[in-house]
């Protein structure tokens, strides 16, 4: 079990085989993890970085592992709150929150076949993206009326949305819950 240390930084993971917790320093805020093959990917805050860590080599910052992947800031994104790994797909997303004072967070894709990081911003108006699962051949979403600090919503409910991965496109969006700022989880 992978955890990460909001605002003092540092990650640490839980063996419940062995009862053994382990602490990697060197993150500032990791803000999501997700595992795909024997590679932790982490979403860490400012500026959306994102790692890969694998698993079977020796944490080591000095030595690239993790490994930074890039960041989501030229994208406008700040926190990644939620990553997911579809092993089908040989993809991790990142669910975010687009930088202070801004409205519109986005959703980071990392393609682990071409090692290569992308964003779509905005992907539902003016509205975060917090919570992600993945069912079938759809992504499902969950987004936030908030922003970055600083900036007021100009949405009232929240929304529910299912993304197609292969055609990187929305197809339906809901709101699940009238009047509710936030679909979490």
């Amino acid at each position: 079990m992978w955890m990460g240390g909001y605002l003092a930084g540092a990650i640490a993971a839980f063996d419940p085989s062995t009862g053994k917790t382990s602490q990697y320093k060197g993150f500032t805020q990791a803000e999501s993890g997700s595992p795909l093959g024997r590679t932790m990917y982490f979403g860490v805050y400012p500026h959306c970085q994102f790692y890969a860590y694998d698993t079977s080599q020796p944490w080591n910052l000095a030595g690239a592992n993790p490994k930074k992947l890039g960041e989501l800031l030229p994208q406008n994104q700040s926190r990644p709150v939620a990553t997911l790994a579809v092993e089908s797909l040989q993809k991790v997303f990142i669910a975010n929150i687009p930088e202070y004072g801004a409205l519109g967070g986005g959703l980071g894709v990392y393609d682990a076949t071409a090692d290569r990081l992308t964003c779509q911003e905005n992907l539902v108006t003016d509205q975060s993206i917090v919570s992600l699962l993945h069912a079938g051949n759809l992504l499902i979403g969950g987004t936030s009326i908030s922003g970055g600090l600083g900036v007021k919503p100009t949405k009232s409910e929240a929304k529910l949305f299912l993304y197609d991965p292969v055609a990187e496109k929305t197809i339906f969006e809901t709101i699940p819950v009238p009047g509710k700022p936030i679909v979490s989880g």
